[in-house]
């Protein structure tokens, strides 16, 4: 094979890693003038994707790397890929060090033995370590003698720095040969250089397994094929790797800074009990970076450990003598930039214990600054703790502040939607499991519109909240603002632990918030209500996780990316990942929850829980489904469509006969769920079948309706509570006419209604455009029952939206038009400067998202890309101002046109009744269609507005009818609309548990004997199973 490449004389030849075996043909290819690559086998396969190539033969792999060489080959730096091997001089070194590490491990797994081995076996243990320890120092001493011959120069000045032995030098010469060849320019550039030590340990069979000796053009932190390790981030084809790798020595000692001209370095100890895989530190200083990789860590030996202490704290005891420095200096989490891509690669903020503490500001990237954020809302929670009954300050200045912090974070994901993604360990969490953090471009978007709709929630609370909600206005805020960060935390989570705490901490929050009128029955029902159906949906999102690691026992998504699932266990991830979230985002029949939880919790809480906290179970589903998974299977897609349409037509119709406005928009809530995951169905079916463009119009939809509902939903359930606030009544059929008396709200809360109606020219109608417009692309599809249903669905969305519109006409009418039904409402006071802000900047979101459509789509398409690998933003860019997601002959929108069509129509009508009727004007109650004699007992109630509703969809309903009779002296008709799912499955459940409960009493007699003797037979059954 070498002779026959020879003769072709290749420019450069790439091979795909498999796991060491292809070091012999990389090392004979170099060996007989031949340029050579090693690439990781999945950035091949992400580069055939990218390529358009989805199967996978050899014929197709050959074709596929012959392009990923010219590729590479027309690359600026293309020498920074196709790097020469090893040396023999360098083999021998790193050989060395192998065997010197080996004797360690040796000499501590003997004594370790010694501990628990009988005394008789002392001796023999005893003159094993003598001799591992006899061959240690000869190793030692070939060590040295090999370091000193070829790198004298090179080891004097290494040697300079304190705390760097012989050993040290031989790792850091065989694992960095760049040391002392590097101007400042390359130093500072993104490099990657994989370590020898881990190569030679799996040829070995040992159980870790890592990367080759070879520099690797691509993600260089990534694992071969088949490891059990973290696989690569999903980065482009060619971009660089994240830094270079820090090759960890007998103790874990890191170089954290190498100047490269002057060849100093330092060390930073980290404890003996931080094992695993975890980025290390990174330093920087001026232009001269950098960036320290991912590496295995071995335990350190109790004496090596106490022998390195020592040694540090000589020298740091010499270098305080110097420059009069502690002798730990400050050891505080760092967050470092590096390793940025050629083009759009990984940067990651290492976070670690370091020697010189935090880095400037400058060099702090976005997730710092969101990691800020977050502290910054656990910081004004806090506070609100010091001034626990002080109402004036906890309203007055740190929810403002709260928004402000809401404001920042809404700045810094805008920003990063286009940035490189970004990633960071923090040292909390288990000893083996630190926090992973990402931030791509799917959780900055998330993140952005929980920064946008928590401002104007925060600065409405300021104005909201009073005395005697129930719990103490300090304690609210915290748990307002722990709720806050821990939705950033869930989005920015990049394994399973870490999302799993952030989700919990999320539930947990926010069911405080639901009880902070603990006080009455209901809450307290509602509360309980909720926070079991988020621990039955909690544990469905563990498991999924359970099943995605692929028994690998690492839980970082990293790996979960990496796992090949047969199409049952990917469906099992899939399925409970469905139901866990399903829950959260009250999807059909989990639904129970939502509409007893929202008029129990305050209005901003209830603003925050249906606007933003039912988003991030939308992201988790994105997430699983899109990212975590490797395969999407067409029936997932349709499992989705038929749970969102009936989800959205069954929320929709309770909507339309509730009578109390907080249920009626917690059912709204429930229907525009069921759009979102209608429009995720649908993007999975395309992308199942190949269909990218399709897939991302239809996630488009999606995204844009997410953002979309967040404020809208969120305006309307701020404006319900200033509604209460003014009224004290929640029940639509003892309001009207507030418009006169509410004004601000009133006129605030109808543009909401128009968006959520989907109405244009606001951001609700055009979401819910683009989701029909993806159901046209329909026929396309491979399965003629599918084409066939899609329409169907198409239609029932239709539906849906005409309800949405009856619903709020109902909504909006009712409360605002007509005379009040309550003389008490003529003395309803207006929302005040904060509350009228916060809903201000509600209103100004719904405004934007519908007239800057093509602008924001534009947001949304690396976000799309990187989902589904396709994007709108170059199609509708150019089509200038109108919105055309496929062509302009085919459909089109223009939000800025139809909003002048709007104003000159009611330009004409003024001037129409200026001029025909010379400005007479005659006013009348419009609901009494001009009667002068009406009353508000004449207007439409509630009640009656929603009875044709009751009539068509009566089979969805539980009703009962409290009709008058000829002989009541004051005949009241009273109609009770409950749901079918109570009594199909949640009440015999409870009947079940309550069963199983009392069986379980029957064990508890209230003798100790019998406990004892309980006791006694599970210890013999555990033994029992043991044994066997």
């Amino acid at each position: 094979m070498v002779g026959q490449l020879s003769t072709l004389k290749p420019t450069l030849t790439v091979l795909e890693a498999t796991g060491g075996y292809e070091f012999e043909a990389a090392c004979a290819l170099q060996a007989a003038g031949l340029a050579v690559a090693v690439v990781n086998p999945r950035t091949a396969r992400d580069f055939g994707r990218a390529m358009g190539a989805l199967a996978k033969t050899d014929a197709l792999d050959a074709k596929m790397l012959a392009a990923f060489v010219r590729v590479l080959h027309q690359h600026p730096e293309r020498e920074r890929f196709a790097k020469p091997l090893a040396d023999a001089v360098l083999q021998r070194l790193q050989a060395l060090g192998l065997r010197r590490r080996q004797f360690v491990q040796m000499v501590t797994s003997e004594r370790q033995r010694m501990r628990i081995s009988h005394v008789v076996a002392g001796p023999s243990i005893e003159r094993v370590i003598e001799f591992l320890k006899t061959e240690l120092g000869d190793c030692d001493a070939n060590v040295a003698a090999h370091v000193q011959r070829p790198h004298a120069e090179l080891a004097a000045a290494l040697a300079s720095g304190p705390g760097i032995g012989a050993a040290s030098m031989a790792v850091l010469l065989a694992e960095l040969p760049e040391l002392g060849k590097l101007d400042r320019r390359r130093v500072a550039a993104p490099s990657s250089r994989p370590t020898t030590w881990a190569r030679h340990e799996r040829c070995l069979g040992a159980a870790r397994q890592s990367r080759p000796s070879y520099p690797s053009p691509v993600d260089a932190d990534s694992e071969p094929s088949g490891s059990a390790a973290a696989a690569p981030d999903r980065v482009d084809p060619i971009a660089g790797g994240v830094g270079i790798s820090c090759a960890w020595l007998k103790h874990p000692v890191c170089i954290a800074r190498i100047y490269g001209d002057q060849d100093r370095a330092t060390h930073a100890a980290h404890r003996p009990e931080q094992e695993g895989r975890f980025r290390a530190p990174v330093r920087a200083a001026g232009p001269d970076r950098l960036a320290g990789g991912a590496a295995d860590d071995p335990r350190l030996p109790r004496a090596a450990w106490r022998q390195l202490r020592a040694e540090r704290e000589r020298d740091a005891g010499a270098r305080r003598g110097r420059t009069g420095e502690g002798a730990e200096g400050s050891l505080r989490p760092a967050a470092r930039r590096h390793g940025e891509g050629i083009h759009q690669g990984v940067r990651v903020a290492a976070q670690g214990l370091t020697m010189t503490g935090l880095s400037p500001i400058s060099q702090w990237l976005h997730i710092d600054w969101m990691l800020g954020v977050a502290l910054a809302w656990l910081a004004i929670g806090a506070a609100g703790v010091l001034m626990l009954h002080r109402l004036a300050l906890v309203a007055h200045l740190l929810f403002p502040l709260g928004g402000l912090a809401g404001l920042a974070l809404f700045g810094l994901s805008l920003d990063a939607l286009h940035s490189a993604p970004e990633v960071a360990v923090l040292p909390v969490g288990l000893p083996s499991l630190p926090f992973h953090l990402r931030l791509d471009s799917l959780s900055a978007y998330f993140l952005m519109v929980i920064g946008a709709a928590s401002a104007g929630i925060s600065v409405f609370a300021a104005g909201y909240f009073r005395k005697g909600e129930g719990t103490p206005p300090g304690l609210l805020c915290l748990e307002y603002h722990v709720f806050l960060a821990s939705m950033v935390g869930v989005v920015l989570a990049d394994d399973a632990y870490a999302f799993m705490v952030m989700w919990e901490t999320m539930a947990l929050s926010s069911y405080f918030l639901v009880t902070a009128n603990h006080r009455i029955p209901e809450v307290r029902g509602a509360g309980y209500l909720y926070i079991t159906m988020a621990r039955v949906g909690a544990i469905a999102i563990l498991l999924c996780f359970g099943v995605l690691q692929a028994n690998t026992g690492d839980y970082t998504f990293d790996n979960m990316r990496a796992q090949s699932l047969s199409p049952f266990w990917a469906s099992a991830g899939f399925l409970l990942a469905l139901f866990g979230f399903g829950a959260k985002a009250g999807i059909l029949p989990l639904h129970v929850w939502l509409p007893e939880a929202h008029p129990a919790a305050p209005s901003p809480v209830s603003a925050l829980m249906s606007g933003v906290m039912l988003n991030t179970a939308i992201y988790g589903m994105l997430r699983v489904a899109f990212d975590l998974l490797h395969v999407q299977i067409w029936w997932w897609g349709a499992l989705l469509l038929a749970l969102g349409l009936a989800t959205a037509l069954y929320g929709v119709v309770f909507a339309a006969v509730q009578t109390d406005m907080k249920r009626l928009l917690a059912y709204s809530s429930i229907e525009n769920m069921g759009l979102l995951f209608v429009g995720m169905g649908l993007g999975l079916i395309f992308f199942g079948y190949g269909m990218q463009p399709m897939a991302a119009l239809a996630l488009t939809a999606m995204l844009y309706h997410v953002a979309s509902h967040a404020f809208f939903k969120s305006l309307l359930f701020l404006g319900t509570g200033s509604v209460l606030h003014a009224t004290s009544e929640r029940s639509l059929g003892k309001l009207g006419g507030l418009i006169r008396t509410m004004p601000w709200v009133g006129w605030l809360m109808l543009l909401g209604v128009l968006a959520s109606a989907g109405l244009p020219p606001l951001g609700g109608f055009v979401s819910e455009w683009l989701l029909l417009q993806s159901f046209l692309f329909s026929p396309g599809l491979p399965v003629p029952l599918l084409t066939m249903l899609i329409p169907v669905v198409a239609a029932l969305i239709a539906l849906v939206a005409a309800l949405a519109g009856y619903t709020m006409v109902k909504f909006f009418g009712v409360i605002f038009l007509g005379q009040p039904r309550e003389d008490k409402l003529s003395q309803a006071h207006d929302a005040g400067r904060f509350e009228r802000t916060g809903m201000v900047w509600l209103v100004a979101g719904c405004i934007a998202l519908g007239l800057l459509p093509v602008q924001f789509i534009g947001l949304l398409d690396p976000v799309t890309r990187q989902l589904v690998g396709a994007g709108l933003a170059e199609q509708v860019a150019a089509s200038g101002w109108l919105l055309a997601p496929s062509s302009l002959e085919q459909a089109s929108y223009g939000p800025v046109i139809f909003l002048l069509g709007i104003l000159a129509s009611f330009a004409l009508a003024f001037v129409l009744v200026r001029v025909l009727y010379h400005g007479r004007l005659r006013r009348s109650l419009p609901w009494a269609c001009g009667f002068p004699w009406g009353t508000a007992r004449m207007q439409d109630t509630a009640e009656g507005f929603g009875q044709p509703i009751r009539q068509i969809f009566e089979p969805f309903f539980l009703m009962r009818r409290d009709l008058p009779t000829p002989f009541d002296e004051w005949p009241r008709y009273r109609v009770t609309v409950e749901d079918h799912f109570w009594r199909w499955l949640y009440l015999p459940i409870a009947a079940l548990a309550q069963y199983l409960a009392r069986l379980a009493s029957l064990m508890q007699q209230g003798r100790i004997s019998v406990y004892l003797l309980y006791s006694f037979v599970t210890l013999v059954a555990t033994l029992l199973a043991v044994m066997r």
